[in-house]
């Protein structure tokens, strides 16, 4: 190797390593003015509500730092930094008199014949190779990170700072507030399924407590608007229903196909039976829902009783086909086989219903025409419109309101004292009217017999029996329905 090689070969060592530490330090300075706006970012997600969560923020604040120290990475390898600037380093730092610089100044052209210059170069060969070199650039740290970690450090301690939401509205706040309780709700809930989970030794429900934990932590301690919780919760019910499906034994599988097939055949059962074939149960319950809430309120239209009636309908089928022989049907088919005992029981209550309210119609009718006779129109009137109110409840919702009738029997009574009071009347008159009314009011009284499929009962027992049936049917269907989706 040359003298001038072996100048070159140090230098270019001492060059590389310079490289290095100059990278290192604009590196410090990158993450210094990376990890401030990463600082203010964090802060920023704690005083208001970001449309995204904890997680996307964290990942935004990375970015930043990241980007901070690529982009002075970059202008460290660009630095300018040449073998002279490298040579007068180690003249400076190692006492060599400019003879390293001097040597590759020199050494060039026309001037590397001349015999000072050989001469010249010789010497700083021999320098070199007798200094030691790393005295040059010690290795140390960059001062720059005096003020890069303190950055840093107080960036990372956001993170745990809790959320205050003071620069948000108060609808905004609260909306926060709700999604914090969802949190905490499904934070519990995780927990009674894992214990659940342990207790019969069930792989599946161990699986869904995990899924609930995670979303619970999510909402509970993200910086979550409604939007993102939203999406968080049908996440969680998809993947729920997912890990359900894997607990339904083989023969209810078997038996809610059939179940699905008959429901398809019926006009207004067509939808429930679609979503039950392709086991979406979130449209199952969608399907049900409005349903079940009438039902708890004792309401039912009559596009509804038409949907039980085909429900029944359905339910027979399919509890007749062979799948409903297999082995894991039991739990579902008691309770398909007691809601549709309830339903049967349903259309005959109402039917009782109907035939109480038929005969108070005309005892109702009856006394009116005698309040008419005796002059009493405006008594007569108000009878007939109540009558025909209780009709209208009767067809629309499948039972009476007790308020309307309670009016019913109210105007009873009342047209009672006015007909004993009545001096226009004859007595004739009276007693018939008399007559007429107290036979309508029967129709109210414990105990009174003839009404066809219910005797000794009141209306106000029929109607009763009636809501408390619909109050009933509504958790066995709900109770159906948890069965079907794998009881998560």
């Amino acid at each position: 190797m040359s003298d001038r090689e072996k100048i070159r070969s140090r230098v270019g060592s001492l060059k590389r390593v310079r490289r290095v530490q100059i990278v290192l330090e604009y590196l410090m300075v990158g993450l210094f003015w990376g990890a401030i706006p990463a600082a203010l970012f964090i802060l920023a997600t704690k005083l208001f509500i970001m449309p995204f969560g904890n997680t996307t923020s964290y990942l935004i604040a990375g970015g930043l730092v990241l980007a901070g120290m690529m982009t002075f990475v970059v202008r460290g390898v660009l630095h300018r930094l040449t073998e002279i600037s490298v040579a007068n380093d180690i003249d400076i730092t190692l006492g060599t008199k400019e003879r390293i610089s001097s040597a590759l100044s020199l050494d060039h052209g026309k001037h590397r014949k001349d015999a000072f210059v050989k001469a010249l170069v010789a010497d700083a060969a021999g320098t070199v190779e007798k200094l030691e070199m790393k005295q040059v650039y010690p290795w140390r740290m960059p001062r720059a990170w005096r003020i890069a970690l303190p950055a840093l450090v107080i960036a990372a301690g956001l993170t745990f700072m809790p959320q205050l939401n003071w620069l948000v509205s108060d609808s905004d706040r609260a909306e926060a507030k709700v999604v914090n309780n969802e949190g905490e709700k499904l934070l519990k809930l995780a927990k009674q399924t894992e214990k659940k989970a342990v207790e019969e030794k069930d792989e599946v429900l161990k699986e869904a407590s995990k899924e609930l934990q995670k979303s619970g932590e999510k909402l509970k301690n993200n910086n979550l608007n409604k939007k993102e919780a939203l999406k968080e919760l049908q996440r969680l019910t998809q993947k729920l229903e997912s890990q359900s499906l894997e607990r339904i034994p083989e023969g209810q599988r078997a038996l809610m196909k059939e179940l699905a097939e008959e429901l398809k055949n019926g006009a207004q059962t067509k939808e429930l039976g679609e979503a039950l074939e392709n086991m979406d149960f979130s449209k199952f319950s969608q399907q049900l829902d409005k349903m079940l809430n009438d039902m708890k309120s004792g309401k039912l239209s009559q596009q509804q009783m038409d949907f039980l009636q085909e429900l029944m309908k359905a339910m027979d089928e399919s509890l007749k086909s062979d799948a409903a022989q297999m082995d894991g049907t039991e739990d579902l088919k008691k309770m398909l086989e007691d809601l549709k005992q309830a339903i049967q029981q349903e259309q005959e209550l109402r039917q009782a219903m109907q035939n109480a309210l038929d005969k108070l119609e005309k005892d109702v009718n009856n006394a009116a025409q005698q309040l008419q006779q005796g002059g009493m129109n405006q008594q007569s009137q108000q009878l007939q419109q109540l009558m025909q109110q209780m009709q209208q409840q009767m067809q629309q919702q499948g039972m009476v309101s007790q308020q309307t009738m309670q009016q019913m029997q109210q105007a009873l009574q009342q047209a009672q004292q006015q007909v004993g009071q009545n001096q226009q009347m004859s007595q004739q008159q009276q007693q018939s009217a008399q007559q007429a009314i107290q036979q309508a009011l029967d129709n109210f009284q414990q105990g009174q017999q003839g009404q066809q499929g219910q005797q000794g009962q009141s209306m106000q027992d029929i109607n009763q029996q009636l809501q408390q049936n619909r109050q009933g049917m509504a958790s066995q269907m709900q109770g159906s329905q948890q069965q079907m989706s794998g009881g998560t």
